[in-house]
C-alpha cells in the first residue's frame, strides 16, 4: 500500500505528472517504490506455489474424499490470492476509486486469514477428538481471529496520491495491529496443545528427558503422530517469526508508516503457504495400523 505525508496536487511543479511517485517526497517515494517490489514480489512467490503445487491439489480433489477439511484448503487458497492480486493490483495499477478499492481489498485479508486458521482449528479438534472444552475454547480464538482481521476493513482509508488515479492509505488506526497479534496468539496457543497432545499420547512413562526430546525432536513416538508434531513446528517457528516482526513493525511509531506495513502481504501468504502445506502432507500420509494415533484423525486424512 502507498503512504504519503505530503502531497501536493500543482502538477505545475511535478517534472513528470504521468508518475505518481513523482507527487512525493523523495524519501516517500523510495518507501513506495520499495513497498511495491516487496508487494509484487510477494505476488510471484504465491503464484509460483499455485503452479508447482497444481498436481497435489489435483490429487487432492480427484483421488481423495472432498470432505469439510478440503473445501475449507482450497477456499484458503482463493481468498490469499485474491488479497494478493488485489494488493498488488493497488500498489501498481491507476485504479481509481480508491476508498472502494481500499475496503474491497481488505475483505480479501478479512477472508483469507481467518478461513487459513480452521486448517489448524481442525486439526487441534481432531488432535483432542473433538473434547467439548478444547472446541469451545479454539472455536472462540477463531472468532478473535476473525474480529482481528476485519479491524483492518474499518481501520485503513485509501484515497488518490494527488490528481492521478493511483492509490495511497491515508489512515491507518492503531487497532489494526490487532489482525497480526491475534492470529499470532491463536497460532502460539494451538501449536503447543497440539505439542502437548501428542507427547502425552505418545509416551505412557513421561520425565524431562524423555518429554523434551518427544515434544523438540519427536523422539519415542509413531511415525504419523512424529510427522504431525514437526509439520507444526515448521509451520510455527516460520509463520511466527515473520508474524513477529510484522507485529514489531506495525507498532513502531518511530519508523515511517510505508515500512510499518511492508510484511503484512507476505505474512498473509506465507502462513497461506506453510498451513496449505502442512494440510497436503498430512492428507497424503496414511494411517498405518498400529501407529498410535487417535482414530479421529482419519478425518484429516
Amino acid at each position: 500500500m502507498i503512504y504519503a505525508s505530503n502531497i501536493t496536487s500543482n502538477s505545475q511543479q511535478i517534472l513528470n505528472p504521468a508518475t505518481p511517485t513523482a507527487y512525493l517526497r523523495p524519501d516517500e517515494a523510495f518507501q513506495v517504490v520499495i513497498t511495491t517490489y516487496v508487494i509484487v514480489a510477494s505476488c510471484g512467490v504465491f503464484i509460483w506455489d499455485v503452479i508447482t503445487n497444481l498436481g497435489n491439489d489435483y490429487t487432492l480433489v480427484s483421488k481423495y474424499p472432498v470432505r469439510f477439511p478440503t473445501i475449507v484448503y482450497v477456499l484458503s487458497r482463493l481468498a490469499t490470492f485474491g488479497y494478493v492480486l488485489a494488493a498488488t493490483i493497488y500498489q501498481t495499477a491507476p485504479v481509481g476509486n480508491c476508498a472502494r478499492f481500499e475496503m474491497a481489498l481488505n475483505a480479501f485479508n478479512t477472508l483469507a486469514i481467518p478461513i487459513t486458521s480452521i486448517l489448524f482449528f481442525i486439526r487441534v479438534r481432531a488432535i483432542y477428538e473433538n473434547e467439548r472444552y478444547i472446541s469451545i475454547f479454539f472455536s472462540i480464538m477463531w472468532l478473535a481471529v476473525f474480529a482481528g482481521s476485519l479491524s483492518t476493513t474499518f481501520g485503513v482509508t485509501g484515497i488518490s496520491i494527488g490528481p492521478t488515479r493511483y492509490c495511497m492509505i491515508s489512515k491507518m488506526s492503531p487497532y489494526v495491529v490487532a489482525a497480526g497479534v491475534v492470529p499470532l496468539v491463536n497460532d502460539t496457543l494451538i501449536f503447543f496443545a497440539i505439542s502437548w497432545r501428542l507427547t502425552k499420547n505418545s509416551l505412557h512413562h513421561l520425565d524431562f528427558q524423555v518429554g523434551f526430546r518427544a515434544i523438540v525432536f519427536g523422539d519415542y513416538m509413531p511415525v504419523f503422530s512424529r510427522s504431525l508434531l514437526q509439520d507444526g513446528q515448521k509451520y510455527y517457528l516460520t509463520t511466527v517469526s515473520c508474524g513477529l516482526v510484522a507485529v514489531v513493525l506495525l507498532t513502531a511509531s518511530t519508523i515511517p508508516v510505508t515500512y510499518r506495513t511492508i510484511l503484512i502481504v507476505p505474512n498473509c501468504i506465507l502462513t497461506n503457504i506453510m498451513a496449505c502445506g502442512v494440510f497436503r502432507r498430512t492428507k497424503f500420509t496414511h494411517l498405518t495400523e498400529g501407529s498410535g494415533t487417535p482414530t479421529s484423525l482419519s478425518f484429516l486424512v
